[in-house]
């Protein structure tokens, strides 16, 4: 066994040169450059503002992959802020007041304003107090 991983090891370093190296690396970038150009669908949490309640809302969108990449790692970047205005409730079912947005109107908010991506479906159920809608 010794054996073998030291010819592996040997091998290794007389077929590899740093000119290969250097050549596959710069293949690895242009390839994965090429990937994140491909239009992708996934699940995303997206930061919501609903009067004075933020809120991770789980969208399903749809993309380039290099935006989407980017509103992965900074979601504060596409912070949504939305009137209570602009959208349509439905009573909630704890019989308290709550409002529950309706899914559409909430999908339709979010597009409206971020204009990189499509909003494919809200996931989340978003249900809010009368004192947060102010």
């Amino acid at each position: 066994m010794h054996k073998a991983l030291l010819w592996i090891k040997v091998s290794f370093r007389r077929m590899t040169t740093p000119a290969f190296l250097v050549m596959l690396l710069i293949s690895f970038v242009l390839w994965y450059g090429t990937k994140l150009s491909y239009t992708y669908r996934t699940d995303m949490r997206i930061p919501v503002k609903i009067g004075d309640t933020t809120l991770q809302v789980i969208c399903t969108v749809e993309g380039i992959g290099s935006r989407l990449m980017v509103q992965k790692a900074m979601p504060r970047r596409h912070n949504v802020v939305i009137s209570p205005d602009h959208l349509e409730f439905q009573p909630g079912q704890t019989g308290r007041g709550e409002k529950v947005v309706a899914p559409l109107s909430l999908q339709a908010a979010i597009s409206s304003q971020v204009m990189d991506m499509r909003i494919i479906s809200v996931k989340s159920r978003v249900a809010l107090e009368p004192d947060d809608l102010k």
